[in-house]
């Protein structure tokens, strides 16, 4: 399954074959991947499947948190420029990139779809200052591309 879309890949500003914005599938290769991290605070880990010391001591509150890849190059960037530049196209590109990450995991761990999504909403001061919130911005695309409602 391809992401990419007519135009420029966010990342390596390469042209793309299909729609409008969005990643090549080179740089959705070459992210860094996360091996081995606790299920719960995905905090590098021994094993992926077992609940590292911390959250054995203080479990959270979900049973599984998953991300696309570590806040690092060249994501960031991406981020960095959707956080304080707000761009549709972007929310759309990310929730995109974590359909896939979400639908490969699925895959490898035969995980059951949940029931809604969370998200973490921004400080009111933030929100105001940027004019929106871009986590729930994504988590809303993301809802209507796997059919969950996001919790209030």
């Amino acid at each position: 399954m391809l992401i990419t879309i007519a135009g420029y890949c966010w990342l390596c500003r390469q042209p793309l074959r299909y729609g409008n914005h969005s990643i090549c599938s080179s740089c959705i290769r070459h992210l860094p991947q996360q091996n081995n991290r606790c299920p719960g605070c995905l905090y590098p880990s021994t094993h992926s499947m077992i609940l590292c010391g911390r959250c054995l001591r203080s479990p959270p509150r979900w049973k599984q948190m998953l991300t696309v890849t570590d806040y690092r190059p060249p994501l960031n960037k991406l981020l960095h420029l959707y956080k304080y530049h707000p761009r549709p196209q972007i929310a759309l590109c990310l929730a995109k990139l974590f359909l896939l990450r979400w639908l490969a995991h699925r895959r490898e761990n035969l995980v059951r779809k949940p029931e809604q999504i969370i998200s973490v909403p921004l400080h009111r001061h933030r929100r105001w200052r940027r004019g929106f919130d871009q986590v729930e911005a994504i988590a809303k695309t993301f809802g209507k591309m796997v059919k969950l409602s996001l919790s209030p």
